[in-house]
């Protein structure tokens, strides 16, 4: 199954707002258990302050988890990837992005942004429990572009 959910509103003429939702789930045709699930909400805050100044924040989950994975055809054991059990999974990611945009006149545009990334490994065993996300990375970056004129 793959679900996908865009919204979009314009409250001013200034301020977007989009969030998404996507969900990606699979299930074995045996016996219709879940094997693994992906859901991923965005949403995404622009403002445009004047013609020149604009403003955007991002922010993104990632969840995703998987059952133990085991032999559907013949034995219903579970597998064995180099002599290790392929057991459950559960992932979490958090993904925050922020930028700053000048565009004095056209050609010249200053950017400058933000990156904020998290991540977790839950117990598998424990779903549907809220575990803190640790950091991973932060990023900076300025970009300047300008235009030569002749």
């Amino acid at each position: 199954v793959y679900s996908s959910l865009t919204v979009s509103v314009r409250p001013s003429a200034q301020a977007r707002i989009d969030g998404s939702l996507a969900y990606q789930g699979y299930w074995r045709r045996t016996d219709g258990s879940l094997v693994g699930r992906d859901v991923i909400p965005q949403v995404t805050l622009e403002y445009q302050l004047t013609r020149s100044i604009f403003f955007r924040i991002l922010g993104q989950y990632h969840a995703s988890e998987t059952a133990d994975l085991r032999d559907e055809t013949w034995t219903f054991y579970p597998l064995l990837i180099g002599n290790t059990l392929a057991a459950a999974t559960r992932a979490r990611t958090y993904n925050g992005q922020y930028l700053f945009s000048y565009q004095p006149n056209p050609g010249t545009a200053i950017f400058l942004g933000y990156g904020h990334e998290a991540a977790g490994n839950p117990d598998p065993t424990a779903r549907f429990t809220w575990e803190p996300l640790q950091p991973m990375s932060d990023y900076f970056f300025v970009k300047w572009t300008y235009l030569f004129r002749m």
